[in-house]
């Protein structure tokens, strides 16, 4: 793994670059983590998946959006639409650094919702993996725990600042604002949820219909109170690999 500053001097971001193994198939893969509590839980899984696709012979970049992780920025500085940008910057560092003309890109929870709006804009990415997305915004600020009636105010998340505008952009988050990609995309569940037939519905198009797995098991970004951190679903991994692998 090859750490990594790329972006703007203004907006700078760092990443971790997995070179493939021995067979290198030339596509690349940016995995777009969570937000918040769920990114450190998430972590493990996310760094497993980048190693299992590395093995196959894919270039992998994993990075943290400004104002999470290790890029820079303060943590109120994290908005959806900022979020949306260093993931393009991702792939087209990608694209750059590893010579592939072709990206999968992987989002997990928020990430997922932040990785569709990428592969709409997009061109080199060809490819779309949404692992239990986040379709519905004010849902997903409530299992949070976020601070009711405070849509206006900063607020505190499981201890990661929520700026005022992140709030806003969540809270608008809605099934029917998700449009199709041109892309082939997968939507993983772990709960078996009709939401994500319904949003695979949306993303998916006449000619090319996205692809929708239940793998029912621990989840990656809740936490486990035998470990303190999520857990790391290998039925969900797995299949995610072998689905870009083409071998799904």
């Amino acid at each position: 793994m090859n750490p990594l500053l790329f972006g703007s001097r203004e907006r700078q971001l760092f990443g971790v670059h997995s070179p493939p193994g021995a067979n290198r198939k030339r596509r690349g893969a940016v995995i777009c983590p969570p937000w918040g509590p769920e990114y450190p839980r998430a972590h493990r899984a996310c760094r497993h998946l980048g190693e299992r696709l590395a093995e196959r012979g894919w270039d992998v970049l994993r990075f943290d959006y400004y104002g999470t992780g290790d890029s820079g920025g303060d943590a109120e500085d994290v908005t959806l639409e900022g979020a949306v940008a260093d993931t393009l910057a991702a792939v087209d560092e990608l694209c750059a650094l590893a010579e592939v003309r072709r990206v999968t890109v992987v989002g997990l929870r928020l990430g997922a919702a932040i990785a569709h709006r990428a592969a709409s804009t997009s061109r080199a990415v060809d490819r779309l993996v949404m692992w239990d997305p986040v379709a519905d915004g004010a849902a997903y600020l409530r299992e949070l725990g976020a601070p009711a009636g405070a849509a206006h105010n900063a607020a505190a998340v499981g201890g990661f600042p929520m700026s005022a505008r992140l709030r806003a952009e969540i809270d608008a988050l809605r099934p029917e604002a998700f449009g199709p990609v041109p892309a082939r995309v997968l939507v993983v569940s772990s709960d078996g949820a009709e939401k994500h037939g319904r949003l695979a519905a949306r993303v998916g198009t006449a000619d090319r219909p996205a692809s929708v797995e239940s793998r029912p098991g621990p989840t990656a970004w809740a936490d486990q109170a035998a470990l303190g951190v999520g857990a790391i679903p290998t039925e969900a991994l797995a299949h995610i690999v072998e689905w870009m692998d083409g071998t799904a």
